[in-house]
């Protein structure tokens, strides 16, 4: 009995922290979208934040992996929305209104 109340708790607290790693990256992406719109920084600033602190987590005041976890997460996340947004670059100012993304240009 005692390995399956082990199994348990070690579950419930595996999935609290992933839903608090989670919500705390999207409530940091939902916050830059607010203040830059919709931009590449904002899946790269949530995602050095979150790094941070997850950098910090496992090596408390040791700057080098603590930044290296950083940009590692920031670069997964910035990969991942790349991926989950089908490459396409929102339209700017200088002249690209009329050109067609990739998933268009059939």
């Amino acid at each position: 009995l005692h390995p399956l109340v082990y199994g348990l708790r070690f579950a419930g607290t595996s999935a609290l922290g992933f839903a608090a790693l989670i919500s705390t990256y999207n409530g940091l992406y939902c916050a830059g979208e607010k203040m830059l719109g919709t931009s590449v920084a904002n899946p790269l600033i949530a995602g050095g934040a979150i790094g941070t602190a997850i950098g910090y987590v496992l090596t408390p005041g040791k700057l080098l992996p603590i930044s290296a976890t950083a940009f590692g997460t920031a670069a997964l996340c910035v990969s991942a929305q790349l991926v989950l947004s089908g490459w396409s670059r929102p339209e700017t100012s200088m002249g690209q209104q009329g050109r067609p993304n990739r998933s268009q240009r059939r």
